[in-house]
């Protein structure tokens, strides 16, 4: 049997989860604040001038997964554009 801190604990928990799918529904497509969109050609730009360094410290700063799903949209993107 769990203890009232427990349970109002839990409570908590439970209403803090429905807040953050309600404030993720309602906000789905919105950008964040003063963000800029890149526009494809800087992204490419940027991709042809990477560093052995600058990879690693993407790595580091935003995981394998994302590095890697970057670098092939930029091989894709620039299949796309003949280069």
């Amino acid at each position: 049997m769990k203890s009232i801190p427990d349970k109002a604990v839990t409570k908590l928990h439970e209403r803090q989860q429905l807040v953050r799918e309600r404030l993720r529904k309602v906000y789905k497509k919105a950008e964040p604040f003063r963000a800029e969109k890149i526009s494809n050609d800087e992204l490419l730009v940027y991709y042809n001038d990477l560093q052995f360094e600058d990879m690693d410290y993407l790595i580091q700063a935003h995981g394998e997964e994302k590095v890697g799903d970057f670098l092939n949209e930029m091989e894709q993107l620039k299949k796309r554009r003949g280069l």
